[in-house]
């Protein structure tokens, strides 16, 4: 019998029902019989799951998200999607439907990611939903039987689950309806399908009615046949509504003893059994129509007055199973096992021999033995009732699995018993094991102390949103209800929207806190922390209340096929895995596992527990126990002292001795004055089930790390984990972590307490060696922390559309645009948790292949395919950085190693930040190593594509190159100062073996950045480098135009042109060219002024005069009596008297050419007019043209002017 010391070898791995995608739950009304379905578009439509799935209450919340009914359905065909997860919802008017397969194959194309959610216009029946599937079609049957007497058959393809568009097409095309006749007389209560053709209803009188149809038929029609049991007036009660003593009213209706609560058909489909209300149990024989066997369920002789205090609670539904052991015992065809729920409960195994037999040769296979179910806690006296079992057959009844749920109010508890079916009495004694709960939703809240450097606001929000622990739907709901308390018109659902739920939440909590000050005048912190601990808790207890509505348990099924149980809850599902054997030692103590050994070898496929470590697991359970009741006992302040220090230890690089750093952490922890000699005594107690202080020796520790996760992948398998999967995956690797995390703590506080407190005269403790163990402890510590990063880290990222075809059009329309649809996951799952393939049912059962992916995903993050453990933090940092994680990269820069190549991802993220001095400082620090022949193959893959091919051969190729590289990335982020300066570095360090394109490249580099940050003589000095003419010209071009467009016409005369005859044969062509395209004179660059200052400093004042005189006749061609002139307003005013432009460019040529000899005071102007010649033009010439620009603007000034002739003549007329 079990007790509270039964074996653990089980899991529990809960995983809630929220959508895949916030739009991928369909929404179909259903029509009623007699009517026709709407189109297809208002017949269906996407279910927003936001604002209006939010509850404002408890009892909203339990209308919209628990459910009153659900199981599993595993389909017979194997073909994906096989698995299937139906729900009651809404106050029994919806049905909800969604595929829970873990995994799939890589050949399937689409992934069934889609809900389906059936609303009915009159309430489902309670038992009134069974699902079917034929060997012969690729479908899946639903039948729903609602409380209209309403008998709906829906036929569903594989891809109604995968593509939207499938479900596009008429509803009644797949969706029929019947109304039995026989309704009309007797009213249904539970119905049960033996197969997707036939159909079993027990009616509210005690008949039975089976509904049969052809294989072709949709269901639209279904012939009625009815059983009776044969008794007196069984005929009648069909016609009259008797409502005697004898009846029982449940759900509006009143049910006769005799009718059937439970239904299960015969293998070979012969008979039909079921239980009765009055603790019967009947076999119908389908051939002949009569009750071929009626007996007690414990197979008693009853006296009629015993019946009343039998009888059955008519919401009981699982009492009967039939199953298949061949070569058992000769005789028996199949076996059949009942549990009464009588008294504490006992179960019955039937075998029924041949049909020939007299009454069905059924006969009692353990007559006179009790077969009662464990009790979780005997102690307690609490009642556990049965909520549903599974009895797993095999061949020649060996190896035979009976798994039971048993619940007591919403506290449940799963065990199982493998055992030979003619030998079952003596297991049933002694080889009970059982299921460990979920350990991530006992998590204890979270408590902050003066050192921790999270406040409390920050680390309840950790606490709460922790990825899997609460539904955002929760969370919603607590927040209503917490603001309604406070303030009942605070709670406005139109800012739903607005503002995150995190955002929402802290703003609701923090507006109930103020910061006040003593009379002093100083602010009360210790006050203010105070209530902001109460608040959050008050706020917290609301979410755990109505969280834990979510978990009540409500029926057990076992997936043959694929060897795993399930649960299904009123809001989630939880898979039963195998424990791990790290698992295994946590969850037993010592003497269960002495006692006990045997059983995990029978129990656990391929598991030697006992042979796989070099200490006895016993010893490692005691061990493991003892360091856990060592920490429990220590005091909050300690503990959160601990953590603390644990952090600065792991992430701080050592500067002391092992030695130094073990006392350290002891005396700034104050072990002395914090752990008393209670807690001393009480660890010797512990460790004197293992031999005390003398056993710990380094070999135990060892075996406690050696059961943690080190699985590499064996042989890829052809499978994928589906979007369902993976939300398993990322649970169990979430547990498995913080278990891990929490040993290797465990062991660390108890070994630094050990070494600094144990006496070694008495207890010499050779072999424990306190240094090697607190470094491995301190080095997996920083491993299990990032992963702990990594499972409570979320990011958001764009999901596709759960149909490829262009068939969904039409729906994408209808709704919001599906590019900006978010998924938010964790790191874990969106980079680790789908690489690993998992384990096909065909080689180990589900519950085995389950653990071992969820141990290889954990190996995967920092053993994925033998890469360093440093590699592997550097790889998670490239992925963050190359999807725009900036601020997450930030957070997980402290996990990051010291190596070279760490060193530059980190300067990649602080060129991100923008933080350019930074990561200029990182890159130098890395350059040499990363520049010569380093060990690091295949960049790309490491950097997850951060580093492209062409950057992958900038490195182990020498500074240059590697310089080469940082140039370009700080010319991507515009930082042209650092682009010069690496750039200036790579040729300082480039060879002459080197390639001239790489000197060229650099050289063209130093010069553009040296012109985008004004260094212009440093990129003078980089022109005059230059060895390809053409770029020498055009580099030319660009100085000269960035001096002087920057008005640097001084500094362009001061750079050494001489020293450099062609640069300075450039110069003058280039400015001549530029100031001869010059369109704009007054708002252009003034490269005119620029060539006439260039051409004096070099003394040439016939050249300087040529660039006025060009000048001056550009001026007078935008004068208004100019037919050429395009600028307006520039030309009008240069026609103003009072400008003097034109009239200080004659001063400047006459000037110029006066200062000439006499005999070169000459320029060679060109023609004015179309046509014209070239013509000397003279000092005397231009002297002459400035006395007439003189008197004609004395003239105008007089007003002395005429307009314009009519014969449009170009000159003004002067009178």
């Amino acid at each position: 019998m079990a007790s509270t010391s039964t074996l653990v070898l089980y899991k529990e791995l809960r995983v809630d029902l929220e959508p895949i995608s916030p739009k991928s739950t369909i929404h179909i009304q259903v029509a009623a019989h007699g009517q026709s379905h709407r189109s297809s578009r208002t017949a269906r439509r996407r279910l927003p799951i936001g604002i209006a799935a939010i509850a404002e209450d408890e009892e909203a919340f339990t209308k919209k998200h628990l459910a009153t009914s659900g199981s599993t359905y595993f389909r017979r065909n194997k073909t994906y999607p096989r698995s299937f997860l139906w729900r009651v919802l809404d106050n029994h008017k919806n049905l909800e439907l969604r595929s829970i397969d873990l995994t799939k194959s890589e050949h399937d194309r689409h992934e069934a990611t889609l809900t389906l959610r059936l609303a009915f216009g009159n309430a489902i029946r309670t038992g009134g939903v069974a699902l079917s599937d034929p060997e012969e079609h690729d479908l899946l049957n639903v039948f729903v039987l609602t409380k209209g007497n309403e008998l709906y058959t829906f036929t569903l393809r594989p891809e109604t689950f995968c593509r939207v568009a499938a479900t596009e097409g008429n509803v009644g095309e797949w969706c029929k309806s019947f109304m039995p006749a026989s309704f009309s007389i007797s009213s249904p209560h539970r119905m049960f399908a033996s197969g997707p053709y036939e159909l079993f209803v027990s009616l509210h009188d005690g008949r039975l009615l089976r509904l049969t149809r052809k294989a072709g038929d949709d269901g639209s029609l279904w012939r009625e046949t009815t059983y009776t049991d044969g008794a007196w007036g069984s005929s009648l009660r069909g016609l009259i509504r008797w409502q005697g003593h004898n009846t029982i009213r449940y759900e509006g209706q009143n049910l006769e003893q005799s009718a059937g609560i439970s239904i299960a058909s015969s293998p070979d489909n012969a008979f039909i059994f079921t239980v009765s209300l009055n603790h019967t149990f009947k076999a119908w024989n389908l051939q002949t129509g009569k009750v071929a066997f009626t007996r007690d369920l414990l197979d008693m002789e009853r006296q009629p007055q015993e019946v009343s205090q039998l009888l059955i609670n008519p919401t009981e539904s699982q009492l009967i199973q039939t199953f298949n052991a061949e070569r058992t015992r000769d005789g028996d065809s199949y076996y059949v096992v009942t549990f009464s729920p009588h008294d504490a409960g006992e179960f019955k195994f039937w075998a029924v021999g041949e049909p020939g037999d007299s009454q069905l040769g059924i006969q009692d296979l353990f007559p006179g033995i009790q077969l009662r179910p464990p009790d979780p806690d005997p102690s307690s006296g609490a009642i556990w009732t049965m909520a549903g079992f599974e009895v797993k057959a095999a061949e020649e009844g060996a190896g035979m699995e009976l798994w039971l749920l048993l619940r007591q109010n919403n506290a449940y508890k799963v065990y199982t018993l493998t055992f030979n079916l003619l030998d079952l009495p003596s297991a049933w004694e002694s080889r009970w094991v059982t299921t460990s709960g979920e350990t991530l939703h006992d998590m204890s809240e979270p408590r902050t102390s003066d050192l921790d450097p999270l406040d409390a606001t920050d680390a309840w929000l950790n606490f709460l949103f922790y990825p899997g622990k609460y539904t955002d739907a929760v969370l919603e709901t607590s927040l209503s209800i917490y603001q309604q308390a406070l303030r009942p018109k605070a709670a406005d659902p139109t800012s739903r929207g607005k503002k995150a739920l995190k955002e929402r939440v802290c703003a609701a909590v923090g507006s109930t806190i103020s910061l006040e000050r003593a009379s002093d005048g100083v602010v009360n912190y210790q006050r203010y922390r105070r209530d902001t601990n109460a608040q959050w808790t008050r706020f917290w207890m609301l979410a755990r209340d109505i969280d834990k509505q979510r978990w009540e348990a409500m029926s057990l099924s076992y997936d043959t096929f694929a060897g795993n149980p399930w649960l299904v809850t009123a809001d989630g599902c939880a898979v039963i895995r195998e424990c791990s054997d790290t698992e295994i030692i946590a969850h037993n103590e010592r003497p269960t596992l002495d006692m006990y050994m045997d059983l995990i070898g029978a129990g656990l496929q391929d598991r030697h527990l006992g042979q796989q470590y070099d200490k006895d697991p016993g010893d490692v359970a005691g061990f493991m126990n003892a360091a856990a009741s060592f920490r429990k006992r220590f005091s909050q302040p300690l503990l959160q002292t601990c953590k603390v220090i644990l952090k600065s230890e792991i992430w701080q690089d050592p500067s002391y001795s092992v030695p130094v750093r073990i006392q350290s952490f002891y005396d700034r922890c104050d072990f002395v004055g914090q752990i008393g000699d209670d807690d001393y005594n009480s660890l010797i107690t512990s460790l004197e089930s293992i031999g005390g202080f003398q056993a710990l020796d380094r070999y135990l520790f060892d075996a406690v790390i050696e059961t943690l996760p080190l699985i590499f992948p064996k042989d890829q398998s052809d499978l994928l984990s589906t979007q369902f999967g993976l939300r398993v995956l990322v649970k169990g690797a979430q547990e498995t972590i913080e278990m891990a995390a929490q040993i290797l703590f465990d062991l660390l506080t108890l070994v630094i307490f050990v070494e600094m407190e144990a006496y070694r005269e008495n207890e010499p403790m050779d072999d424990f060696d306190a240094a090697k163990t607190y470094s491995d402890l301190i080095s997996l510590l920083k491993e299990y922390e990032m992963m702990r990063w990594l499972a409570r880290t979320t990011r958001s990222e764009s999901i596709k559309e759960p149909e490829e075809d262009v068939g969904a059009v039409s729906l994408k329309s209808a709704s919001s645009p599906s590019s900006n649809e978010k998924k938010v996951s964790t790191i874990l799952e969106n980079l680790f948790a789908g690489d690993p393939r998992p384990l096909p049912a065909s080689i180990h059962p589900q519950s085995a292949a389950l653990t071992y992916n969820i141990r290889q995903v954990v190996s995967w993050i920092t053993r994925a395919r033998g890469v360093p453990f440093d590699n592997a933090l550097v790889y998670i940092q490239c992925n963050l950085l190359i999807n725009e994680n900036i601020d997450l990269a930030f957070d997980f820069l402290r996990y990051q190693p010291t190596t070279a190549w760490s060193t530059y991802i980190k300067g990649r993220l602080y060129l991100c930040r923008a933080e350019f001095s930074v990561a200029a400082t990182l890159f130098k620090k890395a350059a040499f190593v990363l520049a010569q022949d380093i060990a690091l193959d295949d960049l790309q893959s490491m950097s997850h594509g951060l580093l492209n091919a062409i950057d992958e051969g900038h490195f182990g190729e020498g500074l240059p190159n590697y310089y080469s590289h940082i140039v370009g990335l700080f010319e991507k982020s515009k930082a042209f100062s650092y682009v010069a300066d690496f750039a200036r570095l790579a040729l300082q360090h480039i060879r002459p073996n080197d390639s001239p394109s790489l000197r060229t490249d650099l050289l063209s580099r130093l010069f553009y950045a040296s012109i985008q940050t004004s260094r212009y003589d440093e990129a003078y000095s980089a022109l005059s480098r230059y060895t390809d003419p053409a770029l020498r010209r055009s580099a030319l071009t660009n100085l000269i135009t960035s001096l002087i467009g920057a008005n640097q016409t001084p500094h362009l005369l001061r750079l050494p042109f001489a020293n450099n005859p062609p640069l300075h044969h450039h110069v003058d062509d280039t400015l001549a060219s530029l100031a001869h395209k010059t369109i704009d004179l007054a708002n252009g660059p003034p490269y005119h002024k620029a060539l006439y200052a260039w051409r004096l400093a070099r003394n040439d004042f016939r050249g300087a005069a040529v660039v006025l005189h060009e000048r001056l006749r550009r001026l007078q061609s935008n004068s208004p009596t100019s037919t050429t002139s395009t600028n307006t307003k520039f030309s009008t005013s240069l026609n103003d008297p009072k400008n003097k432009a034109i009239l200080n460019e004659y001063i400047a040529l006459i000037n110029i050419l006066a200062s000439t000899d006499p005999s070169q005071a000459w320029i060679l102007a060109e023609g004015q007019g179309e046509g014209q010649k070239r013509k000397v033009l003279t000092l005397e010439d231009v002297r002459a043209e400035y006395q007439a620009e003189l008197d004609r603007r004395a003239a105008i000034e007089s007003g002395r002017f005429a307009f314009v002739g009519a014969g449009g003549a170009d000159e003004m007329d002067v009178l």
